[in-house]
């Protein structure tokens, strides 16, 4: 099943009224599958984390945000990480194409900021070891 298939459910059920529990019930596994073939930023980043720190150095703690310096995708953090809340971040991303296509730019946006010539810089290294 393809995302826009799950689009398509999705619609289809918030237009019966069926909540998104029901629909995570019905669909959640295509719902996974479909992420990791469509490799959708949100979805790969959702993250459950636990810390012993009572206040955070940075406002975020996931790496996209961080590195974003924004909230690009939620954050669900120890009891707020809980298969509900997970699933309705699911369920809103599914319904609003808006803020998936925000997320994919932001996303492509920081893979070019971060992108150098590895094989290069690599090469480079080796010769100055090889050369003193």
């Amino acid at each position: 099943m393809t995302r826009r298939d799950l689009e398509h459910l999705a619609i289809q059920a918030h237009a019966r009224g069926d909540s998104w529990h029901a629909f995570w019930r019905e669909h959640g596994g295509d719902v996974v599958q479909a992420v990791q073939g469509d490799r959708l930023p949100l979805m790969r980043r959702l993250m459950s984390w636990k810390s012993g720190q009572q206040r955070p150095y940075l406002p975020w703690v996931g790496l996209p945000n961080v590195l974003a310096k924004d909230f690009v995708v939620p954050e669900l953090l120890q009891d707020d990480a809980s298969p509900e809340n997970l699933a309705q971040a699911v369920w809103e991303l599914l319904l609003d194409d808006s803020r998936t296509q925000h997320i994919k730019t932001r996303f492509a946006d920081m893979h070019r900021t971060l992108q150098c010539n590895t094989p290069a810089r690599a090469a480079q290294a080796i010769l100055q070891v090889l050369h003193a």
